[in-house]
């Protein structure tokens, strides 16, 4: 990987006058929407990081601050996103479900986006955060809520690992091929989910693999050369395991890519975005390239030809009609 830190938000780019104002708007935009409160007037503050396929790594250094996400900053934007946080100075005290922790240099901790929580550092901060999507682990809601607030000690083992691969993945831009960021992910997964209480542990491991090449199909649904051997390696697992994770529900590898296709354009059409586009240049985009057999299997799908569909839905705007799902 490059040794290229990237700066995402210096506080002494800007006028002294706007650095506020800079700073709880760019802090809102690169986590999640919060109050922020620095603990004095001074308003210093840095934000470096990468992005890691679907994960966003960051590092946060600043003056004292208190954080908080409130029921409205939820409401207004919720990414659903499971952080885990790696304390590099400072004491600081997270408050979320109930249970409260205060965290030392170098221990480590699970924060939800999808509930309340406060941070409280009186002093100068330093805090290198990775934003996982919670769609990517493989565990319940209720498993993620009972490992939330809980201090790690980020001395030994597999936590020490993990500490140090958020922090070097903070470190430096990640300009591999996606292929290669989607395994970098999948080990990152791996080792988060690990670090789990024991009621939250994963699924077996199948599961986890199964999500992660979801993942991948959802995010490369308009490349029409995607194949099972693109997909097992993004995942780093064999092509024939693949096949056997997706036949475990009901499924081959080429069904569910072509049925997630036909969903996306469905949802396209239906929703009724770009009305004077051709409707070839959604099954274009969807991964469907030719035309003729983009439209027989949209028929033979849903019963009715896309461009059809499209013009019902013009017809009758504000009540799209929802497609039967049948690929989770």
């Amino acid at each position: 990987m490059p040794s290229q830190e990237l700066v995402a938000i210096d506080t002494q780019q800007v006028a002294a006058t706007e650095r506020a104002d800079y700073w709880r708007e760019n802090v809102c935009d690169t986590f999640v929407p919060l109050r922020v409160q620095p603990a004095g007037d001074d308003i210093g503050g840095r934000i470096t990081g990468s992005t890691l396929a679907q994960t966003h790594v960051r590092r946060i250094r600043a003056v004292g601050h208190e954080f908080e996400r409130r029921p409205a900053d939820i409401r207004r934007s919720d990414p659903e996103v499971l952080h885990f946080m790696v304390l590099n100075r400072g004491v600081t005290q997270v408050d979320q479900d109930g249970r409260t922790a205060t965290l030392h240099p170098g221990d480590l901790l699970f924060y939800d986006s999808s509930r309340p929580f406060r941070f409280i550092t009186p002093n100068a901060l330093d805090y290198t955060i990775a934003l996982l999507p919670k769609h990517l682990l493989p565990v319940s809601e209720l498993s993620v809520r009972s490992g939330t607030a809980r201090a790690i000690s980020g001395d030994e083992g597999l936590s020490a690992v993990a500490r140090d691969l958020v922090r070097a993945l903070a470190r430096h831009a990640i300009s591999d091929a996606a292929e290669r960021q989607f395994a970098l992910q999948h080990t990152l997964v791996g080792f988060l989910a690990a670090l789990l209480p024991a009621e939250a542990a994963p699924s077996p491991s199948g599961a986890v693999h199964r999500q992660l090449a979801r993942s991948f199909i959802e995010h490369h649904l308009g490349d029409p050369d995607l194949s099972p051997a693109d997909i097992a390696a993004a995942c780093s697992i064999s092509v024939s395991y693949l096949h056997r994770l997706f036949a475990d529900d009901g499924w081959t590898v080429a069904g569910y890519l072509r049925e997630r296709r036909l969903q996306a354009a469905y949802e396209e059409l239906a929703g009724g975005r770009n009305p004077g586009e051709p409707v070839a240049a959604v099954g274009h985009r969807c991964g469907l390239v030719d035309p003729s057999h983009f439209s027989r299997l949209f028929k033979a799908r849903f019963d009715l030809p896309p461009g059809e569909l499209r013009r019902a839905s013009a017809a009758l705007p504000g009540s799209n009609v929802e497609p039967s799902s049948t690929a989770g």
